[in-house]
């Protein structure tokens, strides 16, 4: 991790930044927030890791502005699909625990 974009797509999304998809971030943050420091380090381990997978990585590496759903859509649906499973779990552990949570 040197600082530039897209070295931790976890605090580029903090940052509101483009990373993955408008509602990929969306969910990534929320996930972020309501995990534990070593869970939030797991997050940002496994987004690098998909989006590093992906043929366009390069592309989209050069393209700051542009999310990765525009070079890989197809990716960017599972991932979406994986964070959106992550947020229920963990929605569903905080309230467990007696969080008061937003509506969605």
């Amino acid at each position: 991790m040197n600082g530039h974009r897209r070295d931790d797509l976890a605090n580029d999304i903090d940052k509101g930044l483009r990373t993955l998809s408008a509602e990929a971030d969306r969910l990534a943050a929320e996930v972020s927030r309501l995990s534990t420091v070593n869970e939030r380090e797991a997050l940002s381990r496994w987004l690098g890791d998909r989006a590093a997978a992906s043929p366009s990585w390069g592309e989209w590496m050069r393209d700051e502005d542009r999310y990765l759903a525009e070079f890989d859509p197809a990716l960017v649906d599972d991932m979406e699909r994986f964070l959106m499973t992550r947020r229920d779990a963990l929605r569903a552990r905080a309230q467990s625990r007696g969080w008061e949570l937003p509506a969605e």
